[in-house]
C-alpha cells in the first residue's frame, strides 16, 4: 500500500497537481505509521514471550525435578 501511494504521488507530480500529490503522500505516511505500529506491537509481544520463557529451566530440567 505504501509503495502504491508513493507511486501515485509521483504520477500526480508529473501531472502537476500539488493537492493530489499531498493527498497521496499523506496516505503513504499513514500506512507507514500503521506498519511501524504493527511491527512495534509484534516486537513487544515477542520480547514479552521470550522474557516469560526465560526461567532458566527447560522441560528436561523440570522433568528431572519431578522424579
Amino acid at each position: 500500500m505504501i509503495f502504491k501511494y508513493q507511486q501515485l504521488a509521483k504520477d500526480a507530480q508529473s501531472s502537476g497537481d500539488p493537492v493530489l500529490i499531498e493527498n497521496y503522500l499523506q496516505h503513504a505516511e499513514h500506512f507507514s505509521r500503521k506498519l511501524a505500529e504493527i511491527n512495534f506491537k509484534n516486537k513487544t509481544v515477542e520480547d514479552n514471550s521470550i522474557k516469560s520463557d526465560d526461567t532458566g529451566l527447560n522441560s528436561d530440567t523440570l522433568s528431572e525435578k519431578k522424579i
